[in-house]
């Protein structure tokens, strides 16, 4: 699915974003997810998925794309499942 380099430049652009801004911890929060369940999903340690988190680094590379895609994936399942929506104040 995934393999061009503008694919790849944007799961990459998403990740950081994602990282950057809290949506990515928001999301593996809400798919009670822990940090050491993302990082072994990614290939990384929990600790670069708490510095991601924290904004202390960014992802980069070959994890970079696979954080991307897992967020990808992520989001897909919990976008419009009614506690989501609760959660993000909308009926």
């Amino acid at each position: 699915m995934y393999g061009s380099r503008m694919d790849e430049l944007l799961l990459i652009t998403q990740a950081r974003e994602a990282a950057r801004s809290g949506a990515a911890a928001e999301l593996r929060r809400a798919c009670q997810l822990s940090q050491a369940e993302i990082a072994r999903s990614v290939g990384v340690t929990p600790s670069a998925v708490a510095h991601w988190e924290a904004g202390i680094r960014l992802p980069r590379g070959a994890a970079a794309v696979r954080y991307g895609q897992l967020l990808e994936m992520l989001e897909a399942r919990v976008l419009w499942t009614p506690a989501m929506l609760r959660a993000r104040g909308r009926r």
